[in-house]
């Protein structure tokens, strides 16, 4: 009986994402059990997993420091803390302990449950062999279980699930399935948006109510005051305020979470300009922020409208992941209307802009874990770039290959961005195509080519983002190479 892990939490053990351990599910290399996996199982498919000690370091000085400033000692400096190195030794020590614990629980765990199923084997109509099956039964209770040999692998992974616990609390949300982690004091808000689930909230400092939670299981603790008022049924029942408590160990709890578009509410928004800069001659970026007390809800994908202080307004795909909602980024064409770009030279940094939105439906299904490709045209990238931030936070897919169709090499106006995504995400993968403008039917050719790479039965799922004039022949040529309605997305916006 080994302990059960999420997929989540076992991805992170053994190195990999979520969404390739899913995929060794489905081939049948790892049983998992209503969900979960055996460590046992994951250490014999993974035998070679080692403790990353420079890493794990770095978690426990910044656990020592934080400990520091919440311990209430009146002299810190008469406080005397082991290194690092020895805090580790130590866990490292007594993590064997109990695994020694674990394994012999486990041993008389399995020896309780055959003799409950020997128990009720016994014929109770026929004393001289209940006797004999007495006999039988007493005679197996003498015998101790033998010693379980548990591999080295297997103790590696058990002594990290232990440190890990230690330096993070995991969050398990109802209904949807959804995993976070929590390291320190962070709120439970703070997390989930950091980790890219859109859970529900509107003030994020305990005024509104809005990101309502209720405790299944495990401990919170509060981190600071909130003036909402929860009423004695909330509070009988478990319910808190995700932005104002923490996880003190792993934790199950029941929220919504937003699925798609329909589950985001319209915001108008008063955002202030951090910064405006010109990626290429063609392309500006625009840096915004949003109030911490009024962030954007928004899904990877979707779109916003911006109104500038005179009065000019447009549409643009959000560029930026929602794991980080206070920080909006937004790619405008020079070739905007000419009273847009007019007004937007004019801004300065700290000038306030009018935010409205989320709109659009090209969107993530966070249920989902199939591979993604991506194909961008032209200049039509922000909202593929959200997608793959997020897809990346949420260690959502199994890989993400990006192809970015453009009529010459130097419109890829993001290449250094998506070359640095493919050197740092093992499951992320980008290639640069051209086409030629002056034939109509050579993105048609283009895509075929992609086709060639990826199957049709591969099952991957594909999201399109092209200009208008594009986009009834990049769908017409996916859908003759044989991928379906239901795994293609296309950016309407």
């Amino acid at each position: 009986m080994s302990r059960l892990l999420s997929v989540s939490r076992a991805a992170r053990l053994v190195g990999i994402t979520r969404g390739a351990l899913q995929k060794r599910i489905r081939q049948g290399d790892l049983q998992s059990f209503e969900g979960d996996i055996s460590l046992d199982e994951l250490a014999k498919l993974f035998p070679d997993t080692q403790l990353e000690d420079t890493s794990m370091l770095e978690k426990m000085e910044q656990f020592i420091e934080s400990a520091l400033q919440r311990a209430r000692y009146k002299k810190l400096s008469d406080l005397t803390l082991p290194t690092p190195e020895t805090l580790v030794a130590r866990v490292r020590s007594l993590s064997r302990e109990i695994i020694s614990l674990q394994h012999t629980a486990t041993l008389y765990q399995d020896a309780f449950e055959r003799l409950s199923k020997q128990i009720q084997t016994i014929p109770l109509d026929s004393p001289e062999v209940t006797q004999t099956a007495l006999n039988a039964l007493q005679h197996r209770l003498l015998i101790k279980p033998a010693a379980h040999i548990h591999s080295d692998s297997e103790e590696n992974l058990f002594t990290t699930d232990t440190l890990l616990r230690l330096m993070m609390a995991q969050v398990h949300i109802q209904p949807s399935g959804e995993e976070f982690y929590i390291e320190g004091d962070t709120s439970i808000l703070e997390s989930a948006l950091s980790a890219g689930l859109p859970i529900n909230y509107g003030c994020s400092n305990g005024n509104c109510g809005k990101c309502k939670a209720k405790l299944i299981s495990g401990e919170i603790h509060q981190t600071r005051p909130h003036d909402y008022i929860l009423t004695n049924e909330e509070k009988s029942n478990q319910v808190f305020l995700g932005c104002c408590h923490t996880a003190k160990t792993d934790i199950i709890i029941e929220t919504e979470i937003a699925g798609q578009s329909s589950d985001i509410p319209q915001q108008s928004i008063t955002a202030q300009v951090k910064k405006l800069e010109s990626i290429n001659e063609h392309m500006q970026r625009l840096k915004l922020r949003t109030p911490r007390t009024q962030r954007l809800r928004f899904l990877a994908g979707q779109s916003a409208r911006i109104t500038l202080p005179d009065g000019a307004e447009a549409s643009f795909s959000i560029a930026s992941c929602p794991c980080d909602d206070m920080n909006i980024e937004f790619h405008i064409p020079t070739d905007i209307t000419a009273n847009f770009h007019q007004q937007l030279q004019k801004i300065r940094n700290a000038d306030k802009v009018e935010l409205k939105g989320p709109d659009g439906d090209f969107v993530l299904d966070y249920h989902d874990s199939r591979p993604l490709i991506m194909i961008a045209l032209d200049d039509q990238f922000a909202a593929i770039k959200s997608l793959i931030e997020h897809a990346v936070s949420l260690e959502l897919a199994e890989y993400i290959q990006l192809y970015w169709l453009t009529a010459t090499p130097a419109d890829h106006y993001m290449d250094n961005v998506c070359r640095s995504w493919a050197d740092a995400f093992e499951q992320f993968h980008y290639h640069v195509l051209t086409y030629d403008t002056q034939r109509s039917e050579s993105v048609t050719v283009a895509i075929n080519e992609i086709m060639q790479r990826h199957p049709a039965d591969e099952s991957a799922l594909y999201y399109i983002d092209a200009t208008p004039d594009k986009r009834a022949s990049i769908m017409a040529a996916l859908k003759a190479a044989g991928i379906e309605d239901e795994r293609l997305h296309l950016n309407q916006q």
